[in-house]
């Protein structure tokens, strides 16, 4: 259970970098 959360967290972080990483925004075509 724990780990699940823990995962879906890791996820959610990555999701949070993508979106704070100024080349995807410019490039949105590459996602």
């Amino acid at each position: 259970m724990f780990k699940k959360l823990r995962d879906v967290e890791k996820r959610y972080e990555k999701l949070e970098e993508m979106l704070s990483d100024p080349t995807v925004i410019s490039n949105p075509e590459d996602i």
